[in-house]
């Protein structure tokens, strides 16, 4: 009796689940399984599920491997790539990367959502009502934000590029030296935290996908930032306080809603930061600790949290 493509199909899904199993060691998996997805025929795409389910610790059997991160940079599949890309650093603790005599480290977890809007930004995830297939992608179906100072659309010799707000448009990162300085633009804009008057604050959070984000909640931490310091404590440092939560409410796609009021109980005259968290199922916080990323449970720069998660929104109190 011949073997069928229903028992091929089988034996290779089995091997996208089993293989760190089956063969923890040995190369060859990742091959088969990029060939497999290449197909993009039903037993391809069943694999491509799998090893996402595997890598993101969902599926039943299946974990996160090399051999997922191998078949996906194999593969001559885009979303596979994005996915490469995004796992590396779901799965970094903390790395460094030296140039010359200069060393950068960072942790993990930071750029995952920054990944994903590249990539939108140069066609991936196509709108299927979309007239032309030369535009950019749309955003995850559910994308809340809190918005920045980022520009919405940039003038190049191509033509004007069209970001929308939330977006991760390229911006200096850098913090004001002196108050006199401008603010920098990954920093949260003028209306997205409001100064109410004395110490009250509101957040407003913005929807940019297709399908409402319900149950989306605000959190406002704050910190003191010593004049002598180059830039504020960590993200899980003990100096921070929670200054309350405000929420649920539901936002739907291309609307903004209004949390607040919140109290800022910093004294008068101390240089501080106020963090806005936006959090909901369908769009969660990179810090959130139920993520389990690197930068949600180990301590952090705010800087790079902050700069690469449109779910947070910063601003300098001085």
């Amino acid at each position: 009796m011949g073997i069928t493509h229903s028992d091929t199909q089988t034996q290779i899904e089995w091997m996208a689940a089993w293989a760190p199993h089956a063969f923890p060691y040995v190369d060859f998996p990742r091959i088969l399984l990029a060939a497999a997805m290449e197909e993009d025929d039903a037993a391809g795409k069943k694999v491509f599920e799998i090893l996402l389910a595997s890598a993101k610790g969902e599926h039943e059997v299946g974990q996160m491997g090399r051999h997922i991160i191998k078949a996906f940079l194999t593969a001559n599949k885009p979303e596979a790539f994005v996915l490469a890309l995004q796992n590396a650093d779901r799965t970094a603790g903390k790395w460094i990367a030296n140039f010359g005599a200069q060393a950068y480290d960072r942790i993990g977890g930071c750029a995952i959502k920054a990944i994903r809007w590249a990539f939108e930004r140069q066609g991936m995830y196509p709108d299927p009502a979309a007239v032309s297939g030369d535009v950019p992608g749309i955003p995850p179906s559910v994308d809340v934000f809190i918005d920045s100072g980022r520009p919405v659309a940039a003038s190049t010799p191509y033509g004007v590029i069209q970001y929308g707000p939330g977006s991760y448009a390229p911006v200096s990162l850098h913090w004001q030296s002196v108050q006199a300085d401008p603010i920098p633009l990954w920093q949260a804009s003028a209306n997205a935290i409001r100064h109410l008057g004395g110490n009250q604050y509101a957040v407003v959070v913005g929807n940019r996908g297709q399908a409402p984000a319900t149950g989306v909640s605000v959190q406002l931490w704050c910190v003191a930032w010593p004049l002598n310091a180059a830039a504020p404590p960590d993200w899980l440092n003990a100096a921070w306080i929670n200054a309350g939560s405000i929420g649920p409410q539901a936002i739907g796609p291309g609307l903004t809603a209004t949390f607040g009021p919140f109290t800022d109980p910093t004294a008068a005259g101390t240089r501080h930061v106020l963090l806005a968290v936006a959090d909901c199922v369908g769009d969660q916080a990179n810090i959130n600790p139920l993520t389990s990323l690197p930068c949600a449970t180990n301590p952090t720069r705010v800087i790079d949290v902050v700069a690469n998660d449109n779910n947070l929104g910063l601003i300098v109190i001085w």
